[in-house]
Order: structure tokens, then sequence, then C-alpha cells
């Protein structure tokens, strides 16, 4: 019995001085790139927020239904891997909008170790489908309209100047405001509707 209480004893003396090793993490900061990269488009500005213009796809199914990409560049490092140094610097979110009624559908949500969406990913064990209604005159919205516009619908305009309208018409939101910008977006969805 001696020999019993002894060992128990021992064991929790040796599991209570045992320090327990924790990785520190850190918070760590970064600089997201200040320039913008090649088919890539900034819809604020002075934000990290970009829609993939190469990801931007139509449904053959359901010609309504478009499918992209968002990606974040972000200012500050998520620890979302298992290796306790590797951490996370962008993030890309696969949505899907629906032309006929503007609502905007998050499917999922990756994580990358480099910015861009790019490098190694780590996604959640666990993801929902978030859909929203978009709000007239915001910025998302916006967006959606010229997207809508170039890629939602069976158009014979070429598919070049359909991407070419995009672009011009994206990178136009973060110069103007949503007031301004209505104005140019009437004017530019009809020169490329009748190109």
């Amino acid at each position: 019995m001696k020999k019993i209480i002894l060992t128990l004893s021992l064991g929790l003396l040796t599991a209570c001085s045992a320090q327990i090793q924790k990785a520190e993490q850190n918070d760590v900061k970064l600089a997201p790139p200040t320039d913008v990269r090649s088919g890539y488009i900034r819809l604020v500005k002075n934000v990290n927020y970009y829609i993939d213009s190469e990801s931007i796809w139509v449904d053959n199914q359901e010609p309504q239904i478009v499918h992209f990409d968002a990606v974040v560049n972000l200012d500050k490092g998520l620890y979302v891997y298992p290796e306790p140094k590797r951490y996370a610097r962008s993030v890309r979110q696969y949505k899907i909008l629906n032309c006929a009624n503007y609502h905007l559908t998050q499917v999922r949500t990756d994580f990358y170790d480099e910015f861009w969406g790019q490098g190694l990913r780590a996604a959640p064990k666990k993801q929902k489908k978030h859909t929203l209604s978009l709000t007239p005159d915001t910025t998302l919205y916006n967006a959606a309209q010229i997207i809508c516009a170039n890629y939602g619908k069976a158009f014979s305009v070429d598919k070049k100047i359909k991407k070419i309208c995009t672009l011009i018409s994206l990178n136009f939101i973060q110069l103007l405001g949503c007031r301004e910008y209505s104005i140019f977006l009437q004017l530019l969805l009809f020169y490329c509707w009748h190109f």
C-alpha cells in the first residue's frame, strides 16, 4: 500500500511540476501588397478586398448564376495551420451571384499562407453557406451589376470585350462614390450592351 501511495505521489508531483510547452503565437502584423496584382480588381479604395477576374464563370445550366472568388489580403496573420509558425496571409472566398435577384451566396472560405489567395491552403472543417440580398447603392451591389451585365446573360458580344468592360467599370468603383458611380454605370452598361 505504501508503494502505491508513493508511486501516486511521485506521479502527481511530476505531473504538477512539468511545464506545458505551448508554441508562442504572437500577433504577426503584415504589410499587404500596395500594388494590385494583374487580374484582381480592388472593390474599395484603401481596403484589401478584391475580385479575382480570372475566377469569374457563368453556370452552364443557369445563365443568371455567376461564380467568382473574392480575395482578402490580411493585415494580421491568422494561425489556422497545424504548424505553429505558419500563418495565413490571405483569404479566398468562393461566391455565387444570382443575377435574377442579386442574392450573393458565400459557399466556401479558404485560408492561404501567401497573399492573393496563393500558396498552401487551409480550409475550416465545417463551413456553412451564407446568402444575403445585396443592397442598392453599395459597392458590392454596383460590382454585382457590372458582373451580371457582362457575364450573367448570353450575349453576342465577344468575351474579350465583356471582360474589358468589366475590368474598366470595376476599377472605377474605387475612384467614384456610389451616387456618381450609378450614372457612370448606366453609361458604361449602355456602351457595353450596344458595342
